[in-house]
């Protein structure tokens, strides 16, 4: 019944007729409004690689043994991939033609066991990484400890 309500929600706030089911662990599903959404599974300290050339970065710490990316923007505007191999995790996403601007804002977030190391090269807007996470993580080549990240309020 939540299902039902939500997607009538969804469906009166975007004006879409139908939804489709959402993803599963190893499947990936691309629609106009969410972009892309793909979930993997993984094993004790994961390494997640995320390089993206547009867009927000916003990584999340999650007590799971699940890697999953959801990612907005058209999939005619942004090309994403998740791949796997062994313990390591790549994010990937690029646009399709840097020469087009892109008209509506792409955000992607990446939600990671507490123990990933993370390693990010960004040349989008704004990286975000939540300090529940313990592992490593390096930012376009600056390494640090989100858990030992000081806290401010602006």
């Amino acid at each position: 019944m939540n299902t039902m309500i939500r997607n009538f929600v969804l469906s009166a706030l975007f004006g879409i007729t139908s939804l489709s089911a959402m993803a599963v662990d190893n499947e990936s599903v691309e629609s106009h409004m969410l972009g892309f959404r793909q979930t993997v599974v993984v094993e004790h300290a994961p390494h997640i690689r995320i390089d993206v050339d547009a867009g927000d970065v916003i990584v999340e710490g999650s007590i799971s043994d699940k890697v999953s990316v959801t990612s907005t923007g058209a999939p005619s505007v942004v090309e994403r991939s998740l791949t796997k191999s062994g313990n390591t995790v790549v994010f990937h996403a690029k646009l399709r033609d840097p020469d087009v601007s892109v008209e509506s804002k792409v955000v992607h977030v990446v939600r990671v066991p507490t123990n990933a190391t993370v390693e990010i090269y960004a040349n989008g807007d704004r990286v975000d990484i939540d300090t529940d996470i313990f592992g490593l993580a390096t930012v376009n080549g600056t390494t640090f400890r989100p858990a030992d990240a000081l806290v401010t309020n602006d």
